[in-house]
């Protein structure tokens, strides 16, 4: 079983992915079964590459549970159509994703975590607020810049003064959660 969660289909550079096409091209793999075509990818023409040349090329029966698709019944005439949607399905999707961040960052709402010398406002976690204590180190190394000071010397200042650094001072400040 091989699992690539959080990774978007359109791309073949899953480690799961790549481990499984490993044992393929290894002939260790016999059967693939999957929930349906899009878990396999969502790149039409790769997908069809996969399908139609290197899993026959490798005896590899593939099934796709919910699209009804076995290779070992014969061809599928609407396998390929179903991969070209399952593609524009991905880039749509990317598209309005693009264009609701757009919408939402025109109306003022912060996209993301807040950068280092800003935080999640306390009225409205929608939006940032300015961190004063941040904005100063921000400012400070600024300056510091302004002066002519290269980026290294500014690194062992601010070590030497004891200014932690954005993650760092971001969990010691509750801003964000540790993963430990």
């Amino acid at each position: 079983m091989f699992i690539d969660d959080g990774i978007s289909g359109v791309t073949f550079n899953r480690q799961g992915f790549k481990e499984m096409f490993k044992l393929i091209e290894d002939e260790q793999v016999g059967t693939l079964i999957v929930k349906d075509m899009s878990r396999l990818g969502r790149n039409y023409i790769e997908v069809g590459q996969l399908t139609e040349s290197i899993l026959p090329m490798h005896d590899v029966r593939l099934i796709a549970v919910n699209d009804g698709v076995d290779s070992e019944k014969g061809e599928d005439d609407f396998t390929p159509f179903r991969n070209i949607m399952n593609e524009w399905y991905a880039k749509d999707m990317s598209r309005k994703m693009r264009s609701t961040l757009k919408i939402r960052n025109s109306q003022g709402y912060a996209i993301g975590h807040p950068l280092y010398g800003y935080k999640y406002d306390e009225i409205d976690r929608k939006r940032w607020a300015i961190d004063e204590e941040a904005a100063e180190i921000v400012k400070y190394i600024f300056n510091l810049r302004k002066q002519g000071e290269s980026m290294n010397e500014i690194a062992k200042i601010l070590k030497k003064e004891k200014i932690y650094i954005p993650s760092v001072y971001a969990i010691k400040k509750g801003l964000k959660k540790t993963s430990r």
